[in-house]
């Protein structure tokens, strides 16, 4: 069978649009996928705590009701199912080394990752990576993100300064949640 210059064309103008077609279908699929991911797993940069305080008391109660915390503690809030544990998780166990090394407990909430101690049960607002730290009284001193911007490291560290002691922490709490980070409000 012979293709004449006519048909060849036309073959190949139809493999072209479909093959763009389908470029186009696979490009808005990743687009939907990853607008998709973006609001219901992580609000990169945009998540923002409304009301800080009220954010402030709702930990500080959640601490107080819970009577296996010791004090002076580091408090991890890092769940599974949040992209952004993944960025913080180093810095967080090293974190945890530096305050085990200079008296503080140190604590996870409901989860089981090793290097950040004992896994505790609070009830607490749903939004992480979070960090508390607790004085010898269980008062929150720190309250918020590990560091600032979306990479989570030593190098940008909020709160590696207060673990070098008791002695260290700040006197009035310190509530650092009005910074740009990585962030995932999870689903009750």
């Amino acid at each position: 069978m012979k293709l004449n210059a006519k048909s060849s064309v036309s073959l190949t103008n139809s493999l072209t649009y479909r093959w763009t077609a389908v470029a186009i279908f696979v490009f808005a699929l990743l687009v939907a996928t990853a607008i998709w991911f973006q609001r219901t797993h992580v609000g990169w940069l945009i998540e923002s705590v409304p009301e800080p305080i009220t954010y402030l008391h709702s930990w500080q109660t959640a601490i107080d009701r819970n009577e296996t915390l010791q004090h002076p503690a580091v408090i991890h809030h890092l769940p599974d199912h949040c992209l952004c544990t993944l960025l913080t998780i180093g810095h967080a166990t090293n974190i945890s080394r530096m305050a085990e090394q200079n008296g503080f407990s140190i604590a996870q909430v409901g989860t089981h990752h090793k290097g950040l101690g004992k896994s505790v049960e609070l009830v607490i607002p749903k939004l992480s990576p979070t960090i508390a730290i607790t004085d010898a009284n269980g008062q929150i001193k720190y309250l918020g993100a590990y560091s600032e911007g979306v990479r989570c490291t030593n190098a940008n560290s909020m709160v590696d300064s207060f673990l070098e002691g008791v002695s260290h922490l700040p006197r009035a709490t310190i509530v650092g949640l009005d910074v740009k980070v990585c962030r995932c409000q999870l689903n009750p």
